[in-house]
């Protein structure tokens, strides 16, 4: 039997679809595995809490990095058995991570998300993450532009889990939906606006146009390659509230950035047809290196 333990919503979303496929059992307490268990999980931090499990870990971002990883101390995992990422280079990074692991390219999660076909713009913001001042939201600096947004466009708001408590009251401020779900919302869009999310990734991945919200915390003379600053060209760029309106309309009118978007989405995830298929390949062969029968 495999498990699954993802304490949060946006790590449950990116688990689903291996899970689903596995027949995997949710549980609360992973503490209270068995040893030898076997558990999927999409983060670091959630794979500490089963350290006698034999763990399924899936990259529940792009890949972002900073002065260091959002999953904390990067000390050795030895209990996890396979790592799925999103292209080699972060599967390369979990060498030092996952000595134990077998490493693969695989996005189920990507493969399974639905196409934007909707008509509404969503504004989403990230958490406000300690790793980097690059990490943390814009929401401070363009809540006061929304009233604008919501005026000129039909709008819904999404937010990272964390940011619930602060974007949904703005959202029913202004009447607009706020929709909580990132595949429905995004199934829902026509443009997404965005600051420093993996959701601007997924949004490249299927098509959506993006506008890119910048914050003056957002340092120009870091080099964190992806949204600093290297593929921050997907999108029109925004660094005052007041040119947020503009910025929307500029994309739904003329959309330059698709090319530009498409390639960064190749490049960002590898792989993705099939990942659901090499990934339930992979858990059968990890379990076989353990000695668990194949069924």
């Amino acid at each position: 039997m495999i498990h699954s333990y993802t304490p949060e919503p946006h790590l449950r979303l990116h688990a689903a679809p291996l899970a689903a496929a596995l027949a995997a059992t949710d549980i609360r307490n992973p503490a209270s595995l068995s040893d030898g268990a076997w558990l999927i999980v999409a983060s670091r931090r959630t794979a500490r809490h089963a350290p006698a499990a034999n763990v399924i870990l899936i990259e529940h971002g792009a890949g972002q990095m900073y002065q260091h990883d959002a999953g904390g101390v990067p000390y050795t995992h030895n209990n996890v058995r396979l790592f799925l990422a999103p292209r080699q280079q972060v599967a390369d990074r979990g060498a030092a991570l996952f000595p134990n692991a077998e490493r693969i390219v695989a996005s189920p999660y990507l493969e399974h998300l639905p196409r934007p076909g909707g008509g509404l713009v969503t504004y989403t913001t990230h958490s406000n993450a300690a790793t980097a001042p690059e990490s943390r939201s814009t929401w401070d600096h363009y809540q006061w532009a929304l009233r604008s947004l919501v005026d000129a466009h039909p709008t819904q708001f999404h937010s990272h889990p964390r940011m619930v408590n602060l974007v949904q009251p703005r959202a029913r401020h202004f009447r607009r939906p706020y929709e909580p779900d990132w595949p429905t919302a995004l199934a829902g869009s026509k443009a997404l606006v965005v600051d420093n999310s993996s959701v601007m990734w997924e949004a490249c991945a299927v098509g959506l146009p993006i506008v890119l919200c910048n914050a003056p915390w957002y340092r120009r003379d870091v080099e964190w390659g992806m949204r600093f600053w290297e593929y921050s060209d997907v999108g029109p760029q925004v660094d005052h509230p007041g040119e947020l309106v503009a910025a929307v309309d500029a994309v739904l009118r003329h959309d330059e950035w698709a090319k530009r978007r498409a390639e960064v989405a190749g490049r960002i995830y590898e792989q993705v047809t099939g990942s659901t298929v090499r990934a339930i390949e992979a858990v059968r062969y990890a379990q076989l290196r353990q000695g668990v029968p194949c069924r």
